[in-house]
């Protein structure tokens, strides 16, 4: 008894000892990241800079910020199974990939460096399974030039942003698209990034602006190239760069307000915007940029909710402009595996009848539709329409059908796909991935 007693006493003792340890290394951090963001550098910045790194309470923000997003996979409510749990925290894993890549590691505004924001490996927010998202850090105060070749991608959108998703929330500074850059006959440009204006190719920077947001989509998978882009500060010359006690502080704060928030302000808004609507309905198309959308882009939103034997057919006249596709996301927003599955068609993909219509159907077993969308299994999840400088478009339209009446709600002219066919089409779709993803294949 007195044994049990004098251990439990040793380790409350224990335990206050390290929370007042954590806590007062915690403080030394706080201070440290308001006197970063107040703009100022001195040697008391630098001082606190250096004791949280080598007290490791900046590495420990990160840690707290993974295991507060962990507890939102516990307390969302969104899992039901353990094949949710299982999508939760892959989708986590690939939240902190994606936001090391675009706070931590390309987190440089004097030396530049366009990187992968989001890929097969980092998937979050309903990202587009035809794209390819790049980003590089700026300086609201810099002068930069982006250069390269436009090449024969689909789409090509630029965007400034400031602000932290998982913070205080980002928000658009300006945008470009591929269709408005000025290029020469072979397709090369050159842009400048800054506050004051310049003549031809120019985007806009604010006081807020600290980063370059690219889009790049692609509706032939096979035979799309992505544009060429450099990019380099052109305002003044930097020392080369070496990550400073400060400098890691700041990267690692960056890195955790988006790991510990992003997941949460996500599900806040997709709970809003699509999971507020009735189940297999679907919304008007209406532009998003207050979510960082393409100022080109229109989103139509709905959330499925199918039995084994039901199918959802989505009815809409074949949209004429650049670019349209669907896509379905699980129950975290995270798009499905798109590599090896069809869970999305785009313009280029997808069959149009001979009335001029589209018709997409979900279900949970391949019906041979050519149009077919595949829900891996999954009872419920979103689905997103994009239309990007769509001149000509009718509204969406939704009806739940039994999987064994569906051939009698499609018109004859429907395309079937023999098991071969469906085999080839989903190769070409991981051969499309690997060529999009690794320009070595």
């Amino acid at each position: 008894m007195r044994r049990s007693l004098l251990v439990a006493t040793l380790s409350f003792v224990a335990g206050c000892v390290l929370f007042y340890h954590v806590a007062d290394e915690v403080r030394y951090y706080s201070q440290m990241t308001k006197l970063f963001y107040s703009g100022k550098t001195n040697s008391s910045s630098e001082q606190l800079a250096g004791q949280a790194v080598i007290s490791g309470a900046a590495w420990e923000q990160l840690i707290s910020a993974l295991t507060e997003a962990g507890r939102f996979i516990q307390s969302s409510g969104i899992a039901k199974s353990e094949q949710d749990y299982v999508d939760g925290y892959h989708y986590l894993i690939n939240v902190l990939t994606s936001s090391l890549a675009m706070y931590y590691h390309y987190a440089d505004p004097e030396y530049p460096y366009i990187g992968v924001a989001q890929d097969d490996t980092k998937r979050w927010a309903g990202d587009n399974t035809d794209a390819l998202y790049l980003k590089s850090s700026l300086s609201p105060e810099g002068t930069y030039r982006l250069w390269g070749k436009r090449n024969t991608v689909r789409y090509l959108g630029l965007q400034v942003t400031g602000g932290a998703f998982g913070a205080d929330g980002m928000h658009v500074v300006s945008n470009m698209s591929g269709e408005d850059l000025i290029t020469d006959e072979a397709g090369n440009f050159e842009l400048i990034l800054s506050k004051t204006p310049h003549e031809g190719n120019w985007l806009e920077l604010n006081e807020h602006a600290d980063m370059l947001g690219i889009r790049q989509f692609f509706y032939d998978w096979t035979n799309e190239t992505a544009a060429e882009l450099h990019i380099e500060r052109i305002d003044k010359t930097a020392s080369p760069p070496k990550i400073s006690a400060r400098e890691l502080s700041r990267r690692l704060r960056e890195t955790s307000l988006f790991v510990g928030g992003a997941p949460r302000n996500i599900q806040t808004i997709f709970d809003r915007e699509i999971y507020s609507l009735t189940p297999n309905t679907v919304s008007t198309f209406k532009n998003q940029t207050k979510y960082l959308g393409s100022k080109d882009q229109l989103y139509a939103s709905g959330n499925w909710h199918l039995a084994e034997d039901e199918a959802l057919i989505i009815e809409m006249k074949s949209p004429k402009g650049l670019y349209w596709n669907i896509q379905l996301n699980n129950s975290w927003h995270h798009s499905m595996d798109y590599q090896h599955r069809q869970v999305s068609l785009n313009g280029h993909q997808a069959t149009v009848d001979d009335d001029g219509m589209l018709r997409l159907v979900i279900a949970h077993q391949d019906t041979g539709v050519a149009n077919w969308l595949d829900t891996e299994g999954l009872k419920k999840g979103s689905f997103s329409l994009r239309l990007n400088t769509v001149t000509d478009y009718s509204e969406a339209s939704t009806r739940v059908i039994p999987l064994s009446e569906l051939k009698e709600h499609l018109p004859v002219s429907t395309r079937y796909l023999t098991q071969k066919e469906r085999a080839e089409i989903l190769r070409q779709r991981k051969l499309g991935i690997e060529r999009r993803f690794n320009p070595t294949s």
